[in-house]
């Protein structure tokens, strides 16, 4: 079982992925999203040090209510060569 660890992050999920969903191709609101993160789950390596979490938002910047399930990756340092963000 995962550690879940009581932390804050700067920029937090929810503006990296605010910044981010209007770039896509997939996102369907109009201007800047307004999203809710209504759930999801992580899954990561045995030694704790790259992993995925799937989160799933909901979108309310207009009235469709769009939900996205979207795949975020970690790691604990960049690949050589990688941008770290």
């Amino acid at each position: 079982m995962g550690i879940v660890y009581n932390t804050s992050m700067s920029p937090t999920k929810n503006e990296l992925v605010s910044a981010w969903l209007p770039k896509q191709n997939f996102y369907t609101g109009k201007g800047t999203p307004k999203l809710q993160h209504i759930g999801g789950f992580r899954l990561e390596d045995p030694q704790g040090e790259v992993g995925i979490e799937l989160r799933i938002y909901a979108d309310h910047s207009d009235t469709s209510d769009v939900v996205y399930h979207l795949p975020l990756t970690y790691r604990g340092a960049p690949l050589p060569g990688e941008k770290s963000i």
